[in-house]
């Protein structure tokens, strides 16, 4: 491979890849929220970052992580996608021949060249190759194995996709990066990265995290509760409709024993106005007293 597809002669304006970043977000996303805690850890090297892929929307995701993180974006897809939609040259995207040719083992080999000089550049590869159904382990392809090895400087990061979609909004997107890979571990076979990454992002939307924060900021009124984003001004009509002088946020600051009192009518308001998805959210939120917004 002569060219640098990591040093294209065109570098896209920020304010086209914004306005693309922007559009196409809002078209599918309400809000994006991430723990990216461990890209904060590789100052000064190369980024491998190697997702689940779940949809076409990833592509969006990526870069909105990546501006995030003030790096540049480049990203490896087929050649026929990007064939079809040609500004996704202009946004960061390049195509890559696919199958195990030696063409296309020296055009992966040059790629991770170009990556291991490349610090402030983010590569993304979706080493799956293929939209995979969440829950669906197929093994990945072995290509960004190869761009690894040829950049020795790069870290490989796993990164976990996820989207959910609550009574009958836009989606919600989720997203995780994992601690860089020990070059010891180099050898571990891709599904098992993204395994890993993608049981640990379940992990905490089980448990309710409070680590994510939004990168597509969502209206000002939203908080998390268990991880699930909730209008607050929705509750304050709901507890308004239910006789209660009191907002969300007051009522979380009432003395415990009152508002033990108060909790089961509260919820059940919310429950009456709002739906039961919230309804029991603010319960366990007044409960818990956890109900602090995340911007």
């Amino acid at each position: 491979m002569s060219e640098n597809r990591l040093r294209e002669p065109y570098e896209p304006p920020s304010w086209l890849r914004r306005t693309f970043l922007r559009a196409s977000l809002k078209l599918g996303f309400r809000q994006v929220y991430a723990d990216l805690s461990s890209l904060s850890e590789i100052e000064g090297a190369p980024a491998l970052l190697l997702p689940n892929h779940l949809c076409g929307w990833d592509a969006s995701i990526a870069m909105l992580v990546t501006d995030s993180v003030g790096r540049r974006l480049r990203m490896a897809a087929a050649e026929r996608v990007v064939d079809a939609w040609p500004i996704l040259r202009r946004v960061g995207i390049f195509p890559v021949e696919r199958g195990a040719t030696l063409r296309s083992a020296q055009m992966l080999r040059a790629l991770g060249q170009d990556l291991n000089g490349a610090d402030d550049i983010a590569l993304w590869f979706f080493t799956q190759g293929c939209h995979v159904r969440e829950g669906l382990v197929l093994e990945p392809e072995r290509g960004a194995l190869v761009v690894a090895k040829a950049a020795p400087r790069a870290q490989v990061i796993p990164v976990a996709l996820h989207y959910e979609l609550l009574e009958g909004r836009k989606a919600t997107a989720w997203v995780k990066t994992l601690p860089p890979l020990r070059k010891e571990q180099s050898q571990i076979p891709l599904a098992e990265m993204i395994i890993s990454a993608t049981e640990a992002l379940a992990a905490d939307l089980r448990t309710g995290t409070s680590s994510y924060k939004p990168l597509l900021h969502p209206d000002r009124h939203t908080v998390l509760l268990r991880n699930v984003p909730c209008n607050v001004r929705l509750v304050d009509k709901a507890l308004r409709k239910g006789g209660f002088d009191l907002t969300f946020h007051t009522a979380l600051q009432l003395p415990t024993e009152e508002l033990e009192r108060l909790r089961p009518q509260l919820a059940t308001a919310v429950l009456n106005y709002v739906g039961p998805l919230y309804g029991e959210l603010v319960d366990q939120a007044l409960e818990q007293n956890i109900g602090e917004p995340v911007i």
